[in-house]
């Protein structure tokens, strides 16, 4: 882009920003949102951080709940027009404003749990949606409602672990993963025997643990479908097909990367089972589930009907 248009941009964002300041002052729903705005600012830094930490470890977080949010934005700049002729009923302003006062109050006594601070801003984004449009936003506005509320806490994992270990037995995935592990170790030829999550072979034997059970690739792959068929266009059903294809085949794909680090443990020493296990293994490991999904992804939603094709 040339550095004229740049900075053509810039200043009109600059206006822009400028513009909803001054008006946001005028009035007193206006001086409210500002004040719930300033809790997202303040929660902005922990949020990021998180996300930049999580990243070192692997961690694919960080593009996707930057692409989650910039969709939400996308979707509520596109709706603009028929979100400023939204009237707004005087309940759901009162409502929406005791959210946000709430959360401003509150938000200063809760600054060392993310958890705790993403819910105050979860309230605060809530209310500022409430006395701006109403609480009809919710059931009109579904997609950018859920991207937002998607986007609250950057770990999306720790909040579908806790809703998984409810309705599942205790450490199903994790004994699920050994046993599927240990049927590639036969078929390659190993001694295997299995004890819940243990996979022993007779020079020594591993543990399938939470993090090396698929579960929170599943979960970050799902979101990825979830941003992929919202971007291109495709129907609700596609994209929850799109996205449990996505956990399905990371799933699958986490069997041979189990066997990986079963034989890098037992076989090749400490210096490639950290490698294989710790932050360089999971980004080679999840670039590869990435790639695969994203190519049979695009093929699946850019084949032509075949009444486009006569």
């Amino acid at each position: 882009m040339p550095v004229s248009e740049q900075k053509k941009r810039q200043q009109k964002i600059g206006k822009v920003l400028q513009s909803f300041l001054q008006e946001s002052l005028k009035t007193t729903h206006g001086r409210i949102v500002l004040s719930g705005l300033l809790v997202g600012l303040c929660y902005f830094p922990m949020w990021l951080g998180v996300l930049i930490e999580r990243a070192f470890q692997g961690s694919p977080g960080l593009p996707l709940m930057l692409g989650v949010v910039g969709l939400a934005l996308h979707e509520l700049w596109k709706k603009r027009t028929q979100l400023a002729k939204e009237t707004v009923a005087d309940e759901d302003r009162l409502l929406g404003h005791i959210l946000i006062v709430s959360g401003v109050i509150f938000f200063p006594f809760y600054r060392t749990a993310i958890w705790s601070q993403s819910l105050i801003w979860l309230i605060v984004l809530i209310g500022i949606a409430c006395s701006s449009w109403g609480i009809g936003f919710f059931r009109k506005y579904t997609i950018p409602t859920l991207l937002m509320a998607l986007s609250v806490y950057p770990r999306p994992g720790e909040t579908t672990r806790l809703l998984w270990e409810l309705v599942t037995p205790y450490r199903a995935l994790d004994h699920f993963m050994a046993w599927a592990g240990s049927l590639t170790l036969k078929a390659i030829g190993q001694t295997v025997e299995v004890q819940g999550a243990f996979v022993s072979l007779p020079q020594g034997a591993v543990e399938v643990g939470w993090g090396c059970n698929g579960f929170s690739m599943a979960v970050n792959i799902a979101m990825a479908g979830l941003v992929m068929g919202l971007l291109l266009k495709q129907s609700w059903q596609k994209v929850l097909l799109i996205m449990a294809f996505g956990a399905g085949l990371a799933l699958i794909l986490n069997i041979p990367r189990i066997t990986l680090v079963t034989l890098a443990s037992v076989y090749w020493g400490q210096y490639w089972f950290d490698f294989w296990h710790g932050s360089w293994g999971s980004q080679i490991f999840m670039s590869v589930v990435f790639t695969i999904y994203y190519y049979i992804i695009m093929g699946v939603t850019k084949r032509r009907s075949p009444k486009a094709r006569t």
